[in-house]
Parts: structure tokens; C-alpha cells; sequence
């Protein structure tokens, strides 16, 4: 009979490699967008240029919407459609979806405002400039964009709301217009009787 020969168990790691279509927005979509990060420096004391922004801004695209910066599969509340450098605003600017209940109802209360992005850096360069010392970070990758209740980032931001809301809203807007066009109308032939 054969004896059992020595097995030796090996893990390795591989990409989920998978194709995705073009994503509709559905009525139950929940559509975010604001300002992920602008040219500041940061409450820890990291400035960010706009040069370093702008060649950035590609790499957020695609990435994940976290809680808390926690890198964890259950944090995933949703993922970063489009990311653009504004160069009026100096800003990176994105468009997201968010697919997790919680998250949805704290954006919509307003009760989460405010969005932080996970990043790595290439280099921290020290500067000085009017005898005060400054880091500026260069060669910035986002790896994420995490829901936060204080950002480090002052002006990063998030708005949110529905597909089915955006179109409601729209169409209650143009039946508002309409009805003030009818009544001008009604008051025009009253005048002219």
C-alpha cells in the first residue's frame, strides 16, 4: 500500500478579477458627490498642493466608501463612481454610490456631512516657510474615501440623495414653474378684460 507522503498546505492570495458594465442608476440608487480633499493643509499638519491634487485625482476613482477609515469588508457602505481635479476650487472632486441603509439615512439627516480620504504618500518633503515648518505631501494615491464625522479635512464634504428624490424634485420644480406661468397668463387675460 502507499504511504501518505508529507502534504504541505500553501495559501497564496489572488485578485478577484471580474468584469463590470457600464452602472445604471436605478431608482433606488443613492447618488453622493462633494469634495474629497482641496489644497490645505490638514488639521495633523500635512499640506496638500494642487499640482499633487490634480495628478490624484485619477486615482479615486473606483475605490471604496468606508466607514471610518476601517478596512474592513463589513465597513464597505459604498464606492467612488467618478473622481475629478477642480482646478477652480483646487479641489478633488467626486461622485459615489452608497448601498448601505444606515449610511443613506445619516446623509440624508444630515448627520453626516463629511467625508476623509485614506491615502498613501510617495514623500513627505519638509519646508520652511516665514520661519514656521510645514510637511507637504507628494505622489498621493487615495486608496479610499470614508464617511466621517470630523474630517481632517475641512472642506471635504458630501451631499447626497436618490435618484427617484433628484427626479421628484425636478418635476415638482417644473410643475411649480408651469403653474406660475398659467397664473401669469390667467392675470394677463383678467387685465386685458
Amino acid at each position: 500500500m502507499n504511504e501518505p507522503k508529507n502534504l504541505i498546505k500553501l495559501n497564496f492570495v489572488a485578485p478577484l478579477l471580474f468584469e463590470t458594465t457600464e452602472l445604471k442608476e436605478s431608482f433606488n440608487d443613492f447618488i453622493v458627490n462633494g469634495t474629497a480633499i482641496d489644497e490645505c493643509t490638514s488639521r495633523n499638519g500635512i499640506t496638500y498642493l494642487a499640482k499633487e491634487l490634480k495628478e490624484a485625482a485619477n486615482t479615486i476613482q473606483n475605490k471604496p466608501i468606508l466607514k471610518d477609515h476601517k478596512n474592513e469588508v463589513d465597513s464597505i457602505v459604498g464606492k467612488v463612481l467618478e473622481g475629478k481635479f477642480n482646478a477652480t476650487k483646487k479641489s478633488i472632486e467626486y461622485k459615489g454610490i452608497i448601498v448601505d441603509e444606515k449610511a443613506k439615512q445619516l446623509i440624508r439627516q444630515g448627520m453626516i456631512n463629511h467625508v476623509s480620504i485614506g491615502a498613501t504618500v510617495r514623500n513627505m518633503r519638509e519646508e520652511t516657510a516665514n520661519e514656521s515648518k510645514q510637511l507637504i505631501a507628494e505622489g498621493l494615491e487615495i486608496l479610499e474615501l470614508s464617511l466621517t464625522p470630523v474630517p481632517g479635512i475641512p472642506g471635504a464634504s458630501i451631499m447626497g440623495q436618490s435618484f427617484s428624490q433628484a427626479l421628484q424634485e425636478a418635476y415638482d420644480l417644473l410643475n411649480k414653474n408651469e403653474k406660475i406661468e398659467v397664473n401669469n397668463m390667467e392675470d394677463n387675460k383678467e387685465l386685458e378684460v
